[in-house]
């Protein structure tokens, strides 16, 4: 077997890793402005009177929150498959050795 053939697996993997790292910030950053910005309409539309406005925002939000909460936890446990993320022990918080 060439060593060409055999490294393909692991470059596979660190391409896959560096993809699911990527993700992983672009997911947090754009959830962040997403409920940002629907926490905003929520207030513009208090402000106006709007309760329907202020109800709708909230659970967008909330339904935000919750999208990106869940792709950061299903990123992180393929990175740790992929064994660039360690466990955490779960009392100490602290990365077990």
């Amino acid at each position: 077997m060439s060593t060409a053939t055999a490294s393909q697996p692991t470059d596979r993997a660190t391409r896959e890793a560096s993809r699911l790292q990527m993700a992983r910030i672009w997911l947090s950053v754009g959830s962040a402005i997403a409920v940002l910005a629907l926490i905003v309409w929520a207030i513009v539309a208090g402000v106006s009177g709007s309760p329907a406005g202020v109800i709708a925002a909230t659970s967008g939000a909330a339904a935000v929150a919750v999208a990106g909460s869940t792709g950061l936890v299903g990123i992180t446990a393929r990175l740790r498959q992929l064994g660039v993320v360690r466990a955490r022990h779960p009392r100490t918080r602290r990365l077990r050795s």
